[in-house]
């Protein structure tokens, strides 16, 4: 108890009590008596305060938003996905109620997306499709050390012992690493890791994206997912108050030989998560640049052996550019191959190449704050998205039957996110070309959680 608080009970304990009443024993006891009412209620008012502390962690975890939710729009040139930044959760947002709970439990954060599709075009059946379900897990031991993981079950129902009973999908790993943190500019990382060709490769989830089909050349050119195993290094600087300059850099198995010289491209040409096709190992790299909150851009390249032989090169180079409620971004990449054959004997193209420029308009119509779509939801937002793809599959001039595959697509979107974690998209889409959906136009629609 502080001296003051010890002379002003003195002071009412004598006021109160007549001149020479008391004796020095009873005054004592008054004290002591009163130094245990005072602990108590200061243990009550900790107590309190604590509570209420509590309380509010639980509500910014509960109602946590990505930064700019506001406008509708996160912040241009920072990544959103949750496996590119040293010591930070491995969310973009605070756990959900479930996840606080299993982090409490055992130390791990847990999450994941879910994805359900609906498609209508020409020539083709209308149909639903459970695109995918994702499961992370993954755990910081230190602030040094942390480990993740993302199982993706895509269009799975079931898996039977007589594959004839089976109603298709698959299960695939997505990533598994874990790293080992130094500083800001230099952690290294080890495991099957997403490659850093490209921004979409790095962002893909599909509650991040506005629009339900992926980019051609995020199909076909980069076979997004996109996934090696290997070791490397990433980190970051400040170049001055809002700039920074970012890296990531890995050793990995590389691409195989399932080079499809028709339509599917590169899709399934990434390598084995347990041995390599060749004595050779691929490097990969980015680099990206953000001046400010208004954009960023990145460069990126990939070398290696398809086979025992022959070399395949690609470079890549993405941009994300932002004023208000506008935002403008794409990417474009490049694979130039040695002369060599595909698993199934044919030559394999000699160039993949492709290109997207998205425009989007994030938009909340204030009348719509009174109706279902608004109430109760803090930043619910509309975005309007219309973007153009290309993508080029080139044989090689002295094969028979040589030409080039190509398609371009113009999509038209509009979706609504009551929060940013759910979002609701309705797109269209031109078709020309064929690569993907031919020349079929059509109509596809989906509803994407994460959780």
């Amino acid at each position: 108890m502080g001296k003051w608080r010890v002379a002003v009970t003195l002071v009412v304990l004598g006021l109160a009590s007549p001149v020479g009443a008391a004796t020095v024993d009873e005054l004592e006891t008054q004290l002591a008596a009163q130094a245990k009412q005072i602990q108590e209620l200061q243990r009550q008012v900790q107590e309190l305060a604590q509570t209420r502390s509590g309380q509010v962690v639980d509500r910014a975890a509960d109602h946590a938003e990505v930064p700019g939710a506001e406008s509708g729009q996160r912040e241009a040139g920072s990544p959103e996905s949750r496996f590119t930044r040293p010591y930070t959760d491995l969310t973009t947002k605070a756990p959900s109620a479930v996840g606080r709970y299993f982090q409490k439990l055992t130390g791990a954060t847990v999450g994941g997306y879910a994805t359900e599709q609906f498609e209508n075009f020409e020539s083709t059946n209308r149909t639903f499709n459970n695109q995918r379900f994702i499961v992370f897990v993954g755990r910081e031991l230190t602030d040094r050390i942390r480990f993740y993981s993302e199982l993706e079950f895509e269009q799975l129902a079931s898996i039977e012992a007589d594959p004839a009973d089976s109603r298709g999908g698959a299960i695939e790993v997505e990533q598994t690493w874990f790293d080992y943190g130094i500083n800001d500019a230099l952690n290294l990382r080890f495991g099957d890791v997403l490659v850093p060709f490209g921004q979409f490769n790095l962002h893909h989830d599909d509650p991040l994206q506005e629009l339900v089909d992926r980019p051609i050349v995020d199909r076909r050119m980069i076979p997004t997912t996109w996934t090696e195993t290997g070791a490397g290094a990433y980190g970051e600087w400040d170049v001055w108050n809002d700039g920074k300059l970012r890296y990531e850099a890995y050793v990995v198995n590389g691409l195989n030989n399932k080079i499809s010289p028709t339509t599917g491209g590169l899709r399934d040409a990434p390598g084995s998560f347990g041995s390599d096709n060749n004595n050779d190992k691929a490097l990969v790299g980015r680099v990206s640049f953000t001046p400010g909150p208004w954009g960023d851009v990145g460069l990126a390249g990939y070398t290696g052996k398809y086979d025992k032989a022959h070399r395949i090169n690609g470079a890549a180079l993405d941009w994300v550019a932002k004023h208000g409620p506008f935002e403008l971004l794409g990417e474009a990449a490049l694979f130039d191959l040695q002369r060599g054959f595909t698993n199934s004997g044919a030559v394999v193209p000699h160039h993949l190449w492709g290109t997207y420029v998205e425009g989007r308009y994030h938009f909340w119509p204030a009348w719509l704050s009174s109706t279902f779509l608004g109430q109760s939801f803090k930043h619910p937002h509309l975005t309007s998205t219309l973007r153009y793809d290309h993508g080029v599959i080139d044989q090689f001039s002295d094969v028979a039957n040589a030409g080039t595959l190509t398609s371009d697509r113009l999509t038209f979107g509009l979706n609504y996110r009551p929060i940013d974690d759910f979002v609701l998209k309705l797109d269209y889409e031109i078709n020309n070309g064929n690569l993907e959906h031919g020349r079929s136009n059509g109509f596809i629609a989906a509803a994407a959680l994460s959780f």
